[in-house]
């Protein structure tokens, strides 16, 4: 109810209001950079998705599609010069599984008839 009391009040609000306007911001750079197309991905290149699905198919393992691709000089969705095993399996479409939950990693319980 002071001067100083409302003073500090005035001050704490638009605080508040810049930061609201802050995350405001970057939220919306955010939702044009996934809009624009965020980063690249396999399918954008159908030919190398398809090429990377058959040479899977036919029986090549993932570092074999890598040394493969690097040997040819195929640059990486990136631009990069290095396939590497995991970035076939990215492209392959492999999801990592949910963490499964400390109850399922137990053991079962034995029913006592």
């Amino acid at each position: 109810s002071t001067a100083a009391g409302r003073e500090i009040a005035a001050t704490m609000i638009r605080l508040a209001d810049w930061d609201q306007s802050r995350a405001a911001r970057r939220s919306r750079q955010a939702v044009t950079a996934v809009r624009s197309g965020g980063r690249p991905a396999v399918a954008d290149r159908e030919q190398l998705a398809e090429r990377i699905t058959a040479m899977r198919a036919s029986g090549m393992t993932l570092q074999a599609i890598a040394d493969q691709l690097n040997a040819e000089d195929v640059p990486t969705l990136r631009g990069g010069k290095m396939w590497r095993p995991s970035s076939v399996q990215t492209a392959l479409g492999y999801r990592r599984p949910a963490p499964r939950t400390a109850r399922e990693q137990l053991p079962p319980l034995e029913r006592r008839g």
